[in-house]
């Protein structure tokens, strides 16, 4: 009798496992349709009414937030300052948001207008470079410039205004967000090692899953860190909100492949805590996911069905 328990115990965490390990899968295929889909569609519209033309950074800026009704969170930051006397002749004004609409005028007549496109399913437009050329003739005329928090959570969240070349501002972002950068590329480069070692132990009729799984874990660190810096929007500027939510996504379902390659190297009496774990992670993530895609979420002062409202 104890030999047939021993035996069947094993048995029921396998199953176990399995069922933990199906779950995951179906989370992610549930996060990639919607990357899918968010990928397809168009995430923001621009309406750019000029063509384009060592960094300056605008001191000083005056902000005002104002009450607006029909805009997300009620309200509208405007933030005014006067372009110095000297441009060059390629000079540009640059300035990253986050989860935050845009509207631009100089002197009172419209330049920029960064809007959601209607047709995803999110308020985010994600993270963005704002670059708008200025002329010579701009010396000295005023420039207004509203910011549209998308979520209360960003709200309070500070935008710096740069005036110098597109290159210039693309190398100095390089150059702060370089450390994170490399980080992100060895993480992505030692998960693919992992997945070689993994199929060669395959091949060879060893174990290799708890190695397949860590080596995606890896990947995914990577892939969440190369696409958390502000040097990521300049490689994916028509799809904002895929590489935010590339980066979500990650982080919600990113514990998945770490318990599974931890779970893979303890003993079978110990695999049923970590295969439930994997299937609440999974769960929490697969209810998360249905609840962006069906438009229900938290503002964070009430609870808004028409809209999610994920933020970092």
């Amino acid at each position: 009798m104890p030999d047939r328990e021993r035996a069947a115990k094993p048995k029921t965490t396998s199953r176990l496992s399995s069922a933990a390990l199906a779950i995951s899968v179906a989370a992610g295929c549930l996060l990639l349709a919607m990357l899918i889909a968010i990928g397809v569609k168009a995430n923001y519209k621009v309406q750019q009414y000029r063509p384009g033309s060592s960094i300056t950074v605008v001191e000083d800026s005056v902000c005002r937030e104002t009450e607006r009704t029909g805009t997300p969170i009620g309200i509208v930051k405007e933030y005014t300052f006067v372009i110095g006397e000297e441009l060059a002749a390629n000079d540009y004004l640059a300035f990253y948001t986050v989860h935050q609409y845009v509207e631009v005028s100089i002197d009172g007549r419209p330049v920029y207008s960064l809007q959601p496109s209607g047709e995803q399913f999110v308020k985010t437009i994600g993270s963005n470079w704002t670059m708008i050329p200025l002329y010579r003739e701009d010396a000295g005329r005023e420039i207004r410039v509203e910011i549209t928090p998308a979520y209360e959570s960003v709200r309070d969240r500070p935008v710096e205004f740069l005036v110098g070349s597109p290159f210039e501002i693309f190398v100095d972002r390089l150059e702060r967000d370089l450390p994170q950068l490399v980080l992100g590329v060895m993480a992505v480069l030692v998960g693919i090692v992992f997945f070689c070692v993994a199929i060669y132990n395959q091949m060879k009729k060893r174990d290799g899953e708890n190695l397949a799984a860590l080596g995606l874990f890896s990947v995914m660190v990577g892939l969440w860190r190369l696409n958390d810096t502000r040097f990521t929007p300049f490689f994916m500027p028509e799809k904002p909100v895929l590489a935010f939510y590339i980066s979500t996504g990650i982080l919600m379902i990113g514990l998945v492949p770490l318990i599974k390659s931890i779970e893979w190297r303890v003993n079978p009496a110990s695999r049923r805590v970590f295969a439930w774990c994997c299937i609440g992670t999974s769960v929490l993530c697969i209810a998360q996911l249905l609840l962006q895609v069906g438009g229900c979420g938290w503002t964070g002062t009430r609870w808004n069905s028409s809209r999610f409202t994920c933020a970092s």
